[in-house]
């Protein structure tokens, strides 16, 4: 098994196991999707009213895409710190 395979596998199970993993990526979901809808019914009345002037629909695609991608921002952050644990602090004299 060479070395970057070990790493690789390390990672995943890594990633796998923390359960802020799952917790975000939920969130990111959670977000887009819930988010998107929201605003999807509060565009739908300009639909339907025949105001189609003042809608945008990529406004409102990409408005549920940002936070979601800020649950996705937590995510990275909790990847890469997941594995490193603070040094033991030393008694002061």
């Amino acid at each position: 098994m060479s070395a970057t395979f070990s790493v690789i596998r390390g990672e995943w199970i890594k990633l796998v196991s923390l359960r802020s993993t799952w917790v975000c990526l939920g969130l990111t979901v959670a977000l887009s999707v819930g988010l998107g809808y929201l605003i999807g019914i509060a565009y739908g009345g300009y639909v339907a009213d025949g105001m189609v002037e003042g809608f945008d629909p990529l406004f409102a695609s990409s408005m549920t895409l940002t936070f979601g991608l800020l649950a996705l921002v937590a995510f990275a952050i909790l990847a890469m710190a997941g594995s490193t644990t603070p040094a033991p602090s030393r008694p002061r004299c």
